[in-house]
């Protein structure tokens, strides 16, 4: 029995096939005109896996910045982090994935110094924000933005000026979670005082002294003693 198609059916049809056409050309329009300010902006977009502690996805361009491709930089782990990050921002990564891992807020940013592939250091500014929780609420996935950041600022000078300032004040909340004994002992660090010096003119042990000491490290997140002397200088505490 043949199949008789209402006209007006067929007119709607074709209206919406239509409709559909214009609807998926102008969603692919927007793809590319945001696809076009992102790579204006050089701004590279990631999303990272907090259990594998690897990006699982990225807009490709990190080679902007980094100079790695999209198949480099999700290949990359832990054991990438640590060497090629710097010594002195490396606290940064941890403090992101402990923030998420702890549920501690929705977004972080930070920055820091990348190694690029060539071997120079690249100032890097990151923000991510949760994009997927687990079953227990937990986040499971980030998405976030990397930006070299140096390259925003119109001199070498602005750059440094920031940075300083940047570093001053984490380093006044840093003072400010010590101790007043810590804080004197910091200085007596500084000085380049030992432990038995110290012990000696604050009446304590060398055994306390030294606790005070493990204390600053990881209240500081500093690894060795120069390190140590070199924050207390910084803070005009030497």
């Amino acid at each position: 029995m043949e199949t008789i198609v209402n006209p007006l059916e067929e007119l709607s049809l074709l209206r919406l096939i239509r409709s559909s056409a214009r609807t998926n050309e102008q969603i692919l329009n927007q793809l590319k005109f945001f696809r076009s300010i992102v790579g204006r902006l050089n701004i590279a977009i990631f999303i990272h896996d907090l259990k594998l502690l690897h990006h699982i996805w990225t807009n490709n361009n990190y080679i902007n910045i980094l100079g790695y491709t999209d198949s480099e930089i999700k290949s990359f782990g832990p054991e990438w982090a640590k060497d090629n990050y710097h010594p002195d921002d490396f606290h940064i990564l941890k403090e992101r994935i402990e923030y998420f891992r702890e549920n501690k807020g929705d977004t972080y940013s930070g920055i820091y110094r990348a190694k690029h592939k060539q071997g120079h250091w690249v100032w890097i500014y990151s923000n991510s924000t949760v994009f997927k929780r687990d079953e227990e609420g937990k986040p499971e996935h980030i998405i976030g933005i990397c930006i070299d950041f140096a390259r925003s600022f119109k001199t070498e000078t602005a750059f440094d000026e920031f940075y300083r300032e940047n570093h001053r004040q984490r380093n006044c909340k840093l003072i400010a979670s010590l101790t007043p004994r810590e804080k004197e002992i910091l200085q007596m660090v500084a000085s380049g005082k030992s432990n038995r010096e110290i012990a000696e003119a604050f009446n304590i042990s060398c055994h306390t002294v030294n606790s005070h000491r493990k204390n600053l490290f990881s209240k500081l997140n500093i690894h060795n003693t120069g390190a140590l002397g070199r924050f207390a200088a910084e803070c005009g505490l030497d």
